[in-house]
């Protein structure tokens, strides 16, 4: 799994793909995917999806398919899944969904990756729900970006669909 060490993650988790990619820049994404699950030690994944799923209960929403955007290496995603949701996790990282897929198959469960951008992402339809989660909204930096996501997440929910996000406020940066 992508958690092991350096040798354990390039034989689980690298694409063959990726090793004809130019190693500079990708090698930084690639690192960092490694080293994600690690530096994410402490996030509560089974208390997120028990929070999601109240915000599902309170506001009378009983999703059967969600998409994650931002989804990094799957851990949110796999969670649901074993809950009994469909999941499409969305991610602009390639190393990111070879840890997710990795960590998938590992568990035996099924979920859709799709290796695309969470402010231009493309669905074959709509869904029940969508998260955004682990502050991943704000890694959208420019004002129209945001607009385009907010359309997307528009266009692809069903209209009595839920989206749920978090973002870090000034008051995080501040306070905490």
């Amino acid at each position: 799994m992508c958690q092991g060490d350096r040798k354990d993650w390039r034989t689980s988790c690298e694409a063959k793909e990726d090793l004809k990619e130019n190693r500079g820049v990708i090698a930084i994404y690639r690192d960092f995917a490694f080293l994600y699950d690690r530096l994410m030690w402490d996030v509560d994944y089974i208390g997120w999806a028990d929070y999601v799923e109240g915000m599902f209960e309170r506001s009378k929403v009983n999703p059967r398919l969600i998409a994650d955007l931002g989804c990094g290496t799957g851990s949110f995603c796999l969670e649901m899944a074993k809950r009994g949701y469909e999941m499409i996790g969305i991610d602009q990282s390639v190393e990111m969904l070879n840890c997710a897929k990795q960590k998938t198959l590992d568990a035996g469960a099924d979920i859709l990756y799709l290796n695309q951008d969470m402010t231009s992402f493309e669905l074959y339809g709509t869904v029940d729900a969508i998260t955004c989660l682990m502050d991943s909204v704000n890694y959208v930096t420019y004002k129209n970006d945001l607009k385009r996501l907010f359309r997307l997440v528009n266009n692809y929910l069903n209209p009595d669909g839920l989206f749920l996000f978090d973002i870090n406020s000034p008051y995080k940066f501040e306070q905490i």
